[in-house]
């Protein structure tokens, strides 16, 4: 049986699945991604991940309290389109760069549509999935996958953190391709939900095929022992 969706608080503290301002009494940050989430609409699993109550708390992304394998959705989509653009034999790694560049901007057009669904997309394993997933959507700031994504118009994303910050001081444009970002639309980021969704399936796809490692028990043989 599949679990109930669980999704963390946007820049703005709106809860992402109640769409509802979080009060902060209502609401609990992660100790290791500090993101905030919506507490009335966590499981009572999600908010028992924790080692002593309340002020060390682990979200459902990082404690693993996520179906492993969501089987749908635009997360999933997402993924399937960078995997077509990866396995594109005849993309030099620059063009493949600008593919994946239009996809997270919207502008990937019918013809790309249309070739990967003629496309079976195999997935050699999960370890190349998350690969191809921080190849595409790992902030340029940190270096790392980003938390609480947000994608800017000219198709990078950030950590919402980092786009804040790099914002903040006054620069006003992307700082992987450096081209202008309006202030407007720095204002108006979004947490970018497929991006969300996508990062979830290839962290717990791979957690979910991870061999649990076997424990050896030793059987202390008392005559062994006692002999010199």
């Amino acid at each position: 049986m599949a679990r109930e969706i669980q999704l963390p608080c946007d820049g703005e503290d709106v809860c992402m699945l109640c769409k509802s301002k979080s009060p902060t009494d209502e609401t609990i940050t992660c100790t290791t991604c500090n993101t905030p989430w919506h507490m009335p609409c966590l499981t009572a699993e999600s908010l028992a991940s924790s080692s002593s109550g309340i002020h060390e708390w682990w979200c459902p992304d990082c404690s693993g309290d996520v179906d492993p394998v969501p089987v749908s959705g635009s997360g999933s989509d997402l993924i399937a389109a960078v995997r077509a653009i990866e396995a594109d034999t005849s993309l030099t790694e620059e063009m493949k760069a600008k593919k994946r560049q239009k996809l997270m901007s919207g502008k990937a057009n019918d013809e790309d549509e249309k070739n990967r669904k003629g496309k079976n997309i195999v997935v050699d394993n999960d370890e190349e999935m998350l690969d191809s997933v921080r190849k595409t959507f790992n902030c340029p700031i940190c270096l790392d996958l980003p938390e609480r994504p947000i994608t800017t118009p000219c198709g990078h994303n950030f950590c919402l953190k980092c786009f804040e910050k790099w914002i903040g001081q006054g620069k006003f444009n992307c700082a992987q391709c450096r081209s202008s970002i309006s202030k407007k639309a720095a204002r108006n980021v979004r947490i970018n939900l497929a991006i969300v969704d996508a990062i979830r399936l290839a962290k717990n796809s791979k957690r979910a095929t991870t061999p649990t490692p076997k424990i050896q028990h030793h059987i202390h043989n008392e005559d062994d022992a006692a002999q010199p």
